[in-house]
């Protein structure tokens, strides 16, 4: 549940503050559908929708995109990357593995969709 709270909630919040402070254009639709698409996927997990797992693995999949997209333009960056953007970057990194290990592991996901990520 805590996971769907935050899909739901709080990363579209924060999604759509980064969408609102950048100019529009393609990632400003990119940001308002990834947080669409956190939307959808978080009540479909809350619901327990079987069809939950392919999104999630969606997610997952294109949350794995963005990190290494953001690590090769923080490694390419002429020194406009802060110690900040790192730090930021490593917790996203920590929070999406935490979140994959949990949905592949738990005994609680097993018995509620009667299978593992």
């Amino acid at each position: 549940m805590f996971f769907c709270i935050l899909v739901i909630v709080v990363v579209p919040l924060f999604v759509m503050a980064t969408a609102w402070s950048s100019d529009i254009g393609l990632e400003f639709v990119f940001n308002l559908a990834w947080a669409a698409f956190g939307i959808l996927l978080g009540a479909m997990l809350w619901n327990v929708h079987q069809s939950a797992f392919l999104l999630l693995w969606i997610y997952f999949g294109m949350t794995a995109l963005i990190l290494v997209l953001a690590i090769v333009n923080l490694a390419t960056a002429d020194s406009g990357a802060t110690v900040h953007d790192s730090v930021l970057l490593f917790r996203s990194i920590i929070y999406g593995a935490a979140w994959f290990i949990y949905f592949k592991r738990s005994e609680r996901v097993r018995a509620t969709f009667g299978r593992n990520l």
